[in-house]
């Protein structure tokens, strides 16, 4: 599978644009360079001006600007996107082209440089003494103690797994004033309620507002109209492969529909087929899914019970994909 790259320019006369009639990327001059630079197999994702505008960062963020404040914004896309690698092509030899100053050009590149180096400290990448292993290990324990009533056995574990996952963060999070975490949790992770993790005195969610999301590309950072927002709902209420019925899925979707409005999807015609159509004919920013779930270890062993089958968590990123980034091309 080739690595994504996520590209960022000045505008269309160098890394092009959304094609009008075609929803594929036009590339521009940049691409070419780039592939003759990079010496292994890569596919592009593409971030606007639009993009950037739309995330917005905290205010009690250490002030950035410039190409710093671009760069930043690239990265926390990135992440979202689940992409490694990430490109800004600065166009800092305009200067150069209008006044033929290179001194003035130097100066410019200078500026972006350290602009670049100076991003704040939001970004942190913590490393803890402790192998995968011990983590699946404590984790699958946690999940099972927690769905014994009465036992609070479990707390040995949410304790340990708050170590490792949320005290190196600790000083950052209260120097920051942070009262919300939203995570995005990967693995046998996936198979636990983090605001259940213990630091020793209280839990988690006592803490912070907790909100977890399955899949960091299913997240988009930016604000939704509600009086613009198309809504797609869908649930399963009928009984399937192994799983039992759900009596009150078609009430739910009701009340959702009188509250939101939105095109409904349920039971026979809540197919994995339907939902591609409708994510294909129209640009929903809401999905609302009623049904059965499963969470594994991965986006793979994790799934949503459809009438015709198992929408895993990758299926559901390609879904969403048809309507979010039509206008870019998927590897």
């Amino acid at each position: 599978m080739s690595e994504k790259i996520l590209l960022c320019g000045e505008g269309p006369t160098d890394y092009g644009k959304p094609g009008a009639s075609s929803g594929q990327w036009e590339e521009g001059p940049v691409q070419p360079l780039i592939r003759n630079s990079v010496r292994k197999e890569f596919c592009f994702d593409y971030a606007t001006k639009e993009d950037i505008r739309g995330l917005r960062l905290q205010r009690r963020r250490p002030k950035v600007g410039g190409k710093g404040k671009v760069a930043f914004k690239l990265c926390i896309i990135a992440k979202l996107r689940r992409i490694d690698s990430v490109i800004l092509f600065s166009d800092a030899d305009r200067e150069q082209r209008s006044k033929n100053n290179e001194r003035n050009a130097k100066r410019r590149f200078e500026k972006v440089y350290q602009e670049i180096r100076e991003l704040p400290g939001g970004m942190r990448h913590f490393t803890v003494p402790v192998d995968l292993q011990t983590i699946r290990k404590a984790t699958r324990k946690l999940a099972r103690l927690l769905q014994r009533p009465g036992s609070s056995r479990f707390k040995y574990h949410a304790r340990h797994l708050y170590d490792w996952l949320i005290r190196p963060a600790e000083a950052d999070l209260a120097s920051g004033n942070i009262d919300t975490l939203v995570v995005i949790p990967d693995g046998v992770l996936r198979t636990i309620p983090l605001s259940a993790l213990h630091d020793g005195e209280r839990f988690l969610i006592e803490t912070y507002a907790v909100a977890t999301v399955p899949g960091l590309t299913l997240t988009d950072s930016g604000p939704i109209a509600p009086e613009s927002a198309e809504v797609l709902l869908s649930g399963l209420s009928e009984a399937r492969e192994d799983f039992d019925p759900l009596p009150h899925v078609p009430d739910e979707l009701r009340h959702v529909r009188e509250t939101m409005g939105g095109t409904m999807l349920q039971d026979r015609d809540y197919t994995i087929g339907n939902l591609k159509s409708e994510f294909r004919a129209h640009p929903y920013s809401i999905l609302h899914i009623a049904t059965h779930g499963r969470f594994g270890d991965s986006p793979q062993d994790s799934f949503l019970l459809a009438y015709d089958g198992r929408l895993t968590m990758d299926g559901l990123e390609r879904l969403v994909g048809l309507g979010r980034f039509r206008d870019r091309p998927s590897c």
